[in-house]
């Protein structure tokens, strides 16, 4: 299904997720922690074209979409008018933590 939406709008959780993403790798590599910030972001926002282009998610009404070139994942759901990115996530890790 093909629907443009018109905006991308982020939760907190997903503000908090994508700080703790970038402060992690700034540890060792601020410069690439920026840039991948960067990333995940532009990559985010090509979604307003296409916002069915990811996977259905776990939960009813989500998507993920596997950020290229990243172990990470945005979990979203769209509007009619917007899309809300309600997690960002490595993917070896579930929503609510550490696997195992």
């Amino acid at each position: 299904m093909q629907l443009t939406v018109r905006t991308v709008r982020w939760s907190v959780h997903a503000l908090i997720k994508l700080a703790e993403v970038r402060k992690y790798v700034a540890q060792d590599k601020p410069q690439a922690a920026a840039r991948l910030a960067l990333r995940i972001t532009n990559s985010v926002n090509t979604l307003v074209t296409f916002p069915y282009s990811g996977r259905e998610g776990g939960l009813a009404e989500t998507r993920e979409w596997t950020i290229p070139g990243t172990p990470y994942i945005a979990t979203y759901s769209v509007g009619d008018s917007h899309m809300q990115i309600l997690s960002i996530h490595h993917d070896m890790t579930e929503q609510g933590g550490a696997k195992g």
